[in-house]
């Protein structure tokens, strides 16, 4: 009775073992496929910013009247009204160096995962 009990689990754990390098290529491969996704999202969030500074240089240079009106209007100059875009660019480079920091990291692991799983 040991002996059978003994054996169920040895085969137990061949499979387990079987199962675990399977489920290491899966998520390997579905890792990988995300930091592909990754960087293209990054690769698309980047043009949209060199749009925005283009798009927000021609409208400094020319000065709108209904730019100001479009933002509120009131008392806003077109001082204030630079001071806000430039920190909102600012803030989305700081959250896009984040992004792409993450993206380096796993980066970097799915390659090692791929290494240790060959």
């Amino acid at each position: 009775m040991r002996h059978a009990i003994y054996t169920q689990k040895i085969g137990a754990k061949i499979k387990l073992g079987v199962w675990r390098k399977a489920m290491s290529d899966t998520f390997t491969m579905r890792l990988r496929a995300a930091v592909i996704a990754g960087w293209w999202t990054a690769l698309i969030w980047w043009l949209l910013l060199l749009v925005v500074w283009v798009v927000w240089l021609a409208l400094l240079n020319a000065r709108p009247a209904w730019m100001l009106r479009f933002c509120g209007g009131g008392d806003l100059t077109w001082a204030h009204l630079q001071y806000i875009v430039l920190w909102a660019i600012g803030v989305f480079k700081l959250v896009m160096w984040v992004f792409v920091m993450v993206l380096i990291w796993l980066s970097l692991w799915v390659r090692r995962l791929k290494k240790i799983s060959e």
